[in-house]
């Protein structure tokens, strides 16, 4: 199946700048009831042991990298969105300290 990517991205915005930032990630787009990391079940996200993987993955990332802060977060059946908030790396590396992050 070749699928041609959908250019959803701002012309001329600098991605790599500091600011909140939403994303999804979907594991299969277009594929409907293809649920790789869990069911839905009585509401609730019901976690396999894929689903499983990407919350601690997600989790580390804010253990290991410092100038990302996790906002909200969810895990569905065949996608992941997120809000994060991607910190300027120079001026956390000078405030850190005083912020007790």
């Amino acid at each position: 199946m070749n699928r041609e990517r959908k250019g959803n991205r701002l012309k001329n915005f600098d991605y790599s700048a500091p600011g909140y930032y939403f994303v999804t990630i979907c594991v299969q787009p277009g594929l409907k009831g293809y649920n790789i990391f869990g069911i839905i079940k009585n509401d609730e996200i019901q976690l396999n042991k894929y689903g499983e993987i990407v919350s601690k993955q997600w989790l580390w990332i804010a253990e290991r990298y410092n100038h990302i802060l996790l906002d909200e977060w969810v895990i569905m059946p065949d996608h992941f969105c997120i809000i994060l908030d991607y910190l300027d790396w120079w001026y956390y590396s000078l405030c850190s300290k005083e912020l007790k992050v």
